[in-house]
């Protein structure tokens, strides 16, 4: 199901992982951990697994108890039929996608520097604390990829942060401006406002003139009036 899910030629059905069980813990307790591990991914990322648990090699370390748990790379779902289907690529896998990659250090263009096979032999001498000059080699390019990808990690971060401050900065320097616009949209207001009140201001003085005005004539055309009347009766 898998395969047929894949169409690329170089697509991956699975991820493995190989984890360390303790030797402190029995048999028993070894397998329950690895299976609360392997069913922790596929809780968390609802793929399949399928989960291998390894006692130590004849020849190697009584200490090397492990697990061996290879996952989908896709989440596994039942359809309206109940079957189990395959959909998109799951989290874990597009998560792990830039961490996991089989071309070499070279082809990558990262600029890590690549360690020696060590092999069984290698291995063993290893974990008696025996060095050797490829265990001595590989620790120290391995020592020097860490720093190298702790630099580049810091320069990420600092690239990211001075972005940070830029975008930052450049929206304080927004507010402000938006604050000088808000206080000069303000200003305008006000004086309009003042401009306003300063005309209807002057047209009620108008008005209050032009209405004592009128006052004064009409009285001044009712004594007119009566004036003219008094001579009459007087002259009759």
């Amino acid at each position: 199901m898998a395969e047929k899910s894949e169409n690329r030629k170089d697509a991956r059905t699975a991820r493995e992982w190989v984890i360390a069980l303790p030797d402190e813990l029995d048999e028993e307790q070894r397998k329950e951990l690895a299976k609360e591990f392997a069913q922790s991914l596929v809780d968390r990322y609802g793929v399949i697994a399928d989960l291998a648990i390894h006692a130590p090699s004849q020849n190697g370390s009584d200490k090397n108890h492990h697990a061996h748990i290879l996952l989908t790379t896709r989440k596994a779902e039942l359809d309206p039929e109940q079957n189990l289907v395959l959909k998109d690529k799951a989290d874990i896998e597009l998560r792990y996608r830039e961490r996991i990659d089989h071309r070499s250090y070279v082809d990558q263009g990262n600029q890590l520097q690549a360690t020696i096979h060590e092999g069984s032999k290698v291995t063993q001498m290893r974990r008696k604390g025996i060095d050797t000059e490829i265990s001595r080699f590989n620790d120290t390019v391995k020592q020097q990829n860490s720093q190298q990808l702790q630099n580049k990690q810091q320069h990420k971060e600092k690239t990211l942060e001075q972005g940070f401050n830029r975008v930052e900065q450049g929206f304080e320097q927004w507010k402000k401006a938006q604050e000088v616009k808000r206080l000069e949209l303000e200003r305008k207001q006000q004086l309009k406002l003042q401009q306003e009140q300063a005309m209807k201001q002057k047209h009620r003085k108008s008005m209050k003139r032009t209405s004592m005005k009128e006052y004064r004539e009409a009285i001044a055309d009712d004594n007119k009036r009566l004036e003219t009347f008094y001579n009459k009766v007087a002259s009759g």
